[in-house]
């Protein structure tokens, strides 16, 4: 009995010692090889190496993304002084030619008036030679009263004193319609000259345009995709106030650019403050610079806020005739919200401003700005055409191009003139 269980327990253990090693293999199986520590060094020292390269090309973009958001600073704010010197020659460009305008019926006025008093003055010459031919002996010869002689006498030496007077202003005229025309002449001169800077002036902002473009675009990748969204938006909108409606919940749903153009729009606030201005609309907000905006074209006014159009309608904006290819700036800083088509507005910019503030600008040929984008007060934002590209005022019988101006508070549109500086006289009506 003793030697059953003696052997029992014996085979116990050895099954018992079997069952562990068996485990011990399985395990082994499991553990990954270690390594020698030549191998594991070598692993590690790649590892950094990478980790380092990567930390560089992220510096170095860092780096890249700085300068690329000064560069595009720098020529925020070079636009927007050649801008102004743009704005400059067209304002004088446009005192030339209205100066010209007046000169020229002056000129018409004096040239008739001349004509006039050439024809009287004729006629009394005329008759004062018939009297002269006539010898004064045949005068003693007519059967003529005396007192009708001396009548006639003084008659005479008052016709000759009021010919004589006559002929005088007749001379004066004449020396001041030689005037007129040397200063038409002169106003002419000084129109070429201006037309030349400013074809100058145009080629250069159209460079720095150029290279702001090329920044722009390896800086705001995503710019597309917004413009995209925002043309869906547009389809969709009846009207600006339904489309500004639109605008609004798309952004407060998705920004697109706000992680890229962080660093681009950063140098907009630096830009902001090295932007030379004489008023101090581009550093107030949109509600503390009313009465100080700049107007975005020089041009005249032709229709007004609240001006009927019928009995049911009225005018929500402001229209100004312009000079072809005139220069469009940004009235106040803030951020594209739209650029493109829209209805009959034509080509349409939309500047979203601080305070729930928009400026709606339509009727360029061409627009400057992207969705997206920020800009500055007095920016350029684009350029107009040869004729008048928007239909909004399509009563209007005008050949000219003409910016149509919008300014809305939360959708709701609002004079423009009452935010427009009138200092500076920049459009005239």
């Amino acid at each position: 009995m003793v030697r059953r269980l003696a052997l029992g327990i014996c085979f116990i253990a050895i099954f018992a010692f079997h069952v562990m090693q068996t485990t011990d293999q399985l395990a082994a199986q499991e553990v990954l090889p270690i390594l020698p520590s030549s191998d594991s060094g070598q692993i590690l020292q790649k590892t950094q190496e990478k980790l380092n390269a990567v930390r560089s090309k992220s510096e170095a973009l860092n780096r890249k993304a700085k300068i690329l958001s000064k560069d595009i600073g720098d020529i925020r704010v070079s636009l927007v002084a050649k801008a102004r010197t743009i704005q400059n020659h067209e304002r004088r460009i446009e005192k030339i030619e209205s100066k010209l305008k007046q000169l020229d019926t002056h000129r018409k006025n004096l040239t008739k008036h001349l004509h006039s008093k050439y024809q009287q003055i004729g006629k009394v010459l005329a008759a004062l030679q018939r009297i002269a031919f006539n010898p004064p002996e045949t005068l003693v010869m007519q059967a003529i009263p005396p007192a009708d002689m001396v009548r006639t006498a003084i008659l005479l030496r008052a016709i000759l004193q009021r010919l004589k007077g006559k002929v005088q202003k007749f001379g004066a005229n004449l020396a001041k319609l030689e005037s007129t025309r040397k200063e038409a002449r002169s106003k002419r001169n000084q129109l070429n000259t201006e037309v030349k800077h400013l074809e100058e002036q145009r080629f250069v902002m159209n460079r720095i345009l150029g290279r702001k473009s090329t920044l722009h675009r390896r800086t705001m990748h995503q710019t597309k995709s917004a413009e995209r969204q925002a043309k869906v938006l547009a389809k969709r909108a009846e009207n600006i106030k339904e489309l500004l409606s639109n605008l609004k919940k798309l952004n407060a749903r998705q920004d697109p650019n706000r992680e890229i153009s962080k660093k681009a729009n950063s140098s907009g606030a630096l830009a902001e403050k090295k932007a030379p201005h004489k008023n101090h609309a581009t550093i107030k907000s949109f509600e503390a610079a009313r009465g100080e905006m700049a107007f975005p074209v020089i041009g005249r006014i032709i229709t007004r806020f609240g001006q009927p159009i019928s009995s049911k309608r009225v005018h929500r904006g402001l229209t100004i005739e312009t000079s072809a290819f005139a220069q469009i700036v940004a009235p106040h800083s803030g951020k594209i919200a739209f650029a493109g088509p829209f209805r009959s507005y034509g080509q349409l910019l939309i500047i979203e401003h601080s305070g729930g503030y928009h400026s709606l600008l339509a009727g360029m040929a061409k627009i400057y700005s992207t969705v997206g984008q920020r800009v500055l007060s007095g920016e350029p934002a684009g350029v107009m055409g040869k004729t008048k590209e928007t239909s909004i005022n399509g009563r209007l019988h005008i050949k000219k191009p003409a910016l149509y101006i919008e300014f809305r508070h939360k959708g709701e549109p609002m004079d423009p003139l009452a935010w427009l500086t009138v200092s500076k006289k920049k459009a005239s009506g």
